[in-house]
């Protein structure tokens, strides 16, 4: 993966104003995802099935994978510095809810695990169920927020998840050997309900310029892991119940 000018969600601020470049990303991610085979088709912006909080919607034909929903925003670093510096990422979608997960919060994501102090090496991932959030959101479509008290329960959806993805050899072993290429930090995935109730996203923590996109997000590598992650999310919900559209 190539690591280019990324930046962390702690750094980034959503897209207030407008983006530099954001048809070079959406043409762009529209081409790679034809070369995917996935034939993507754009959703109009306000249409009914547009899935919200990004720059464009797009639906894919994919068995385990309904939409991806192309992400934009500023980097407050480059805009005082350089001026307007557009920084995008790539979320994939399942439509639908899970019954017993909140709008807005995070379900599980990646933690890694490193070896050595001075200089340290990535020797494992492993997914949790994130705690100690609730409440409302920062911005809708900005970020969501770790499950608050009383949401989760021993053998509900967000463990039933968790344990699901950690138990997929094959994934994990995929995803060691995808952010390890990374030389600055490794990705962190979430999968995380929207704040509509519309969809469940699997989402990367990284932005990157639009060229950059194509080795990352838009890799056959990271489709196969998005791909198996998915089946885990329709996995929970068949057992848990929940919207579909």
């Amino acid at each position: 993966m190539t690591d280019g000018k990324a930046f962390s969600d702690a750094r980034f601020l959503r897209a207030w104003m407008p983006p530099r470049d954001p048809l070079d990303a959406v043409s762009l991610t529209l081409e790679a995802l034809e070369g995917l085979g996935l034939e993507p088709k754009p959703v109009g912006s306000g249409m009914i099935g547009e899935l919200r909080g990004g720059l464009r919607c797009i639906d894919i034909v994919h068995d385990r994978l309904d939409s991806v929903v192309v992400m934009s925003g500023v980097d407050a670093g480059r805009l005082l510095t350089s001026g307007p510096g557009s920084l995008y990422k790539v979320d994939y979608a399942i439509r639908g809810s899970i019954r017993g997960v909140l709008s807005g919060r995070i379900v599980v994501r990646t933690a890694p695990e490193f070896k050595g102090l001075l200089r340290r090496k990535l020797v494992g991932l492993r997914w949790e169920v994130p705690e100690g959030g609730g409440g409302s959101h920062v911005r809708p479509g900005f970020r969501s927020a770790p499950p608050g008290p009383g949401e989760i329960w021993e053998g509900g959806p967000h463990q039933e998840l968790r344990d699901g993805l950690n138990g997929d050899s094959e994934l994990m072993a995929s995803m060691l050997s995808f952010t390890s290429e990374r030389k600055r930090r490794p990705l962190i995935v979430s999968v995380v309900s929207d704040q509509w109730d519309e969809s469940m996203r699997i989402c990367g923590d990284v932005w990157l310029e639009p060229r950059e996109l194509r080795d990352s997000y838009l890799s056959p590598v990271f489709l196969e892991i998005v791909s198996r992650i998915g089946g885990h999310v329709k996995d929970t919900r068949r057992k848990f119940g929940g919207l579909t559209f």
